[in-house]
């Protein structure tokens, strides 16, 4: 098995092969060994399959046969690690195709999915990746992880890890087998949901594969620009560019700020160097890699031996160098292969370089940066995504709901002139605790002056005309600036209609100038029919009470699910809301965290008016862990809860 699994110049979690004439098949169950590997069954012992559907093997004219498949089938191939194999008319094509298993694992269609599926995974392939959305039995979704999937010839295979139904010393499930074209989009073939029964989860355990690695093996890392470019420029060793190397499932990314890279665009990546002239003799072979979100495994092949897997899983968006532990005989001409094969991460790979010396290999560093107070507010900086917590005052204690390397944490009980004692603690990737040392900050806050100043501003509401007539008690959200000196706070105004009558104003100072003067204002009002005047009015002797109310916020606010570009479900719960404005014409609330296990984040506002049947809600997603100028994903979908309460029509425009 070692000499066998030596000889595998790369696994992936995607295989394609178009001919199976040559390839190696040492069990004979007609899956070639390559295969095996990569859908984590055992080359040496046979898995076998029991057919669960079957149709006549005719194609209609016009007919896909291509995308048509005649049979599907089931085997166990340890533990809970299933096979499922479709196979098609003729050879399957890679491109353009996309292939669906609809699988109702606990064989109860009121679980799972719904309506009209009650399904536990889709698992998907399409473009090189497989892809999979879980759901719970209450029909929410849930992160996992992907099948591993391999086309040989007409037969399609995903292998999974579930745990199916067992009954009568048998799997039972129900299965739903969907083939399409692409684009333009259109489906070919649907086996429709059909009741199965299968081999059990069996005693044998399952094959270990490559991308379960949780750390390096026959590799060693260092990192910092100032040393990689050291060993770089040093003339005993070879640096091999990325642009002269030949990519596989990679492409070449030139950029005009960092260093020329190549990305991973599909399951099956692999980046091919050549021994250039004058290199001869011993080197440890090392390669540049950019460590951005997700455990990235890459392995290291030389003459199409295996010699060392690299695990890249520090993901402080830094330059890393790893290199092999032992040194190769190397001449010019040799091959040296980098093979991604993991699911997570774009495998950010810059250049490649030969060192005749193994370098001083390098721990990660945990530092907490540039750690400052405002006001109540605490924000710093950690070399790598991390979920802190802040301990100040007497006891109290504040955790992050995410790991990021940005962060912000608003003390709630902290008040102005008030002296804070406080600390940041965190644990390191290898479950360490560590901590800054205690410190102190004083809230200053900035005084309010007196208004002195008196005067009037004209605003304006100005509705397109087609529905000026249909609005009433319609909300208006307004900033005005006022210049250095003119207005204290935001008690000293109030808001006149064209009438002379005072509205009901909300109004909240968003900042103010160096002296403490009002710089902007935030006023929230009413307003009903076509255009209009309005008067604000300012001064010493104006006053205005501020109408405020008891805010509940809302429990939840759905889910979001994100899907990354291998084709991944990420689902985060909008939910545990916190009030940031608590007015009585508008209220706010906002919510924050990670997506599932991807490396997004999401900051949700919900802005509800009372009195009104509708609230206003901004989503706003980013990539909390990566530098990179752009990061793919597949889609990103918002789904509500089920609608409570009287149904209400609300015109929009």
């Amino acid at each position: 098995m070692k000499s066998l699994h030596s000889r595998i110049l790369c696994l992936t979690l995607c295989f394609w092969a178009a001919t199976t004439a040559l390839a190696q098949d040492a069990d004979k169950d007609g899956i070639p060994d390559e295969t095996e590997i990569v859908l984590g069954s055992d080359p040496g012992a046979a898995d076998t399959f029991t057919t669960i559907w079957a149709r006549p093997a005719t194609v209609k004219p016009g007919a896909d046969p291509a995308r048509t498949f005649r049979s599907v089938a089931v085997a166990n191939a340890g533990g809970n690690r299933f096979l499922w194999r479709i196979e098609f008319l003729a050879p399957y094509p890679q491109t353009n195709s996309s292939l669906l298993l609809y699988l109702d694992a606990d064989d109860n269609k009121n679980t799972g999915r719904q309506p009209d599926h009650g399904c536990e995974f889709m698992l998907h392939w399409g473009g090189g990746f497989g892809g999979v959305s879980a759901f719970t039995p209450d029909g929410k979704t849930r992160p996992t992880a992907p099948p591993r999937v391999a086309a040989v010839g007409n037969n399609v295979y995903f292998s999974y890890d579930v745990d199916l139904a067992q009954r009568d010393g048998a799997s039972v499930f129900r299965l739903n087998v969907l083939s399409e074209a692409v684009n333009p989009h259109r489906g070919v073939q649907g086996s429709g949901y059909f009741e199965a029964k299968g081999p059990p989860i069996s005693n044998r355990p399952r094959a270990k594969l490559d991308s379960d690695l949780t750390g390096s093996v026959g590799v060693e890392q260092t990192w910092g620009l100032d040393r990689i470019n050291a060993l770089v420029e040093d003339p005993k060793n070879f640096p091999i560019w990325i642009r002269d190397c030949k990519l596989d499932g990679f492409r070449f990314d030139r950029s005009e700020y960092r260093a020329d890279n190549a990305l991973r665009t599909s399951g099956k990546g692999t980046i091919t160097a050549t021994v250039p002239p004058g290199a001869s003799g011993r080197f440890h072979v090392g390669f540049i890699f950019y460590d951005s979100a997700g455990r990235e495994v890459i392995a290291i092949n030389v003459n199409g031996q295996r010699r060392g897997v690299a695990v890249a899983d520090f993901n402080d968006n830094n330059q890393h160098l790893f290199f092999l532990t032992e040194p190769v005989e190397l001449k010019p001409g040799d091959t040296i292969q980098l093979c991604a094969l993991g699911a997570e991460g774009n495998y950010k790979t810059e250049d490649l370089v030969l060192l005749r010396d193994k370098p001083a290999a390098r721990p990660p560093l945990y530092e907490f940066r540039e750690v400052a107070a405002t006001e109540n507010r605490l924000t710093w900086i950690t070399s790598w995504a991390a979920q802190c917590t802040v301990e100040y005052g007497r006891g109290q204690t504040i955790t992050e709901p995410i790991a990021v390397q940005n962060h912000r944490v608003v003390l709630p009980d902290v008040k102005p002139g008030q002296r804070v004692r406080y600390r940041i603690t965190a644990k390191t990737r290898d479950g360490r605790d560590v901590a800054t040392d205690w410190r102190e900050f004083t809230w200053r806050p900035a005084s309010e002056p007196k208004t002195k100043l008196s005067g009037r501003v004209t605003l304006r509401v100005e509705p397109p005309a087609s529905v000026g007539d249909k609005l009433r008690d319609w909300p208006v959200t307004s900033g005005v600036p006022f210049p250095k000196g003119a207005l204290g706070g935001a008690r000293n105004v109030r808001l006149l209609n064209a009438n002379g009558a005072v509205v009901p104003l909300q109004a909240a100072v968003t900042g103010r100038w160096q002296d403490g003067s009002v710089k902007w204002l935030l006023l929230d009002f009413r307003h009903s029919g076509g255009a209009a005047d309005y008067t604000l009015e300012f001064g010493p002797k104006i006053t205005r009470r501020e109408p405020s109310q008891k805010f509940d916020a809302p429990a939840e606010l759905g889910e979001l699910v994100l899907t990354d570009a291998m084709g991944k479900d990420q689902a985060a719960r909008i939910a545990n809301f916190q009030p940031e404005e608590t007015g009585g014409l508008r209220r706010c609330a906002r919510a924050t965290g990670r997506i599932g296990d991807a490396p997004f984040t999401h900051d949700t506002r919900v802005h509800v008016y009372p009195g009104l049947p509708w609230a206003r809600v901004l989503l706003n997603v980013g990539h909390s862990e990566s530098t990179n100028e752009f990061t793919t994903i597949r889609s990103l979908a918002w789904r509500l809860p089920a609608l409570r309460g009287e149904p209400r029509f609300v015109r929009q425009h």
